[in-house]
């Protein structure tokens, strides 16, 4: 069972954009099932740039992805280097989900239930927030750190699936491998505009021709069958 992510910032981006719908179209070609990819968009940096992107998420959802959140927790519109700044406070946590949460809603008019946080910062702060929005999994830690867990708040469980590797890192490690075969999943990331990197795209498609037989699911699909080996 594989899983191929996207961590998605930059669809207001034209070439970001035609990449990614070039990736689709092939990703056809070198798979021998048909697959579904998890989309966890971050709409606020497309909203800084005074674009909107809502039609692009739609025809993302449309093709059968699922649309899955990602949200960084900077302070206020400097979230661009040198002068973006986290502010971990509950009410800026609090505050950034709930407006993505809503940005996705407008979009697709489906409640995104996946999560995954910008520059893996996540807490338990996030974690009850997550909850709180509804959220059912978040992909927010990795694998080498700790196992698939249950978190409990309010008598309301988040299954937390931790991330694997990048794209890069899974011609890297063997682990990864044995990773896989002890829990029968794995979770592989990479970001929209990586597909912009001559180097990246010629990974993904050899990531994508080396498992081409195999069945490429989204997060959600995973969800259960992570939820029972947790527990």
């Amino acid at each position: 069972m594989i899983a191929l992510t996207f961590h998605v910032e930059k669809l207001h981006d034209g070439l970001v954009w035609k990449n990614l719908l070039k990736f689709l179209k092939s990703s056809q070609k070198y798979l021998v099932y048909k697959p579904r990819f998890t989309f966890f968009i971050y709409p606020f940096r497309a909203a800084v740039a005074g674009k909107d992107v809502k039609a692009k998420i739609k025809i993302l959802h449309d093709m059968g992805h699922e649309i899955a959140q990602h949200t960084h927790f900077y302070k206020g519109t400097k979230i661009e280097k040198p002068y973006k700044e986290n502010d971990l406070s509950r009410d800026n946590i609090k505050y950034c989900l709930e407006r993505d949460f809503s940005y996705i809603y407008q979009a697709i008019k489906i409640r995104p239930r996946g999560f995954v946080a910008g520059g893996w910062v996540v807490n338990n702060v996030v974690m009850e927030e997550l909850v709180t929005l509804g959220f059912e999994y978040d992909i927010s830690h990795f694998s080498f750190r700790t196992n698939p867990f249950i978190f409990e708040y309010n008598g309301k469980k988040l299954v937390e699936i931790p991330t694997d590797c990048s794209v890069g890192n899974y011609f890297k490690k063997f682990w990864i491998q044995t990773h896989r075969k002890k829990h029968g999943y794995l979770v592989v990331y990479l970001h929209d505009y990586d597909l912009l990197n001559f180097k990246t795209k010629w990974l993904v498609k050899l990531f994508l021709m080396i498992n081409k037989r195999k069945k490429f699911f989204c997060i959600k699909e995973l969800k259960d069958y992570i939820r029972n080996i947790s527990t």
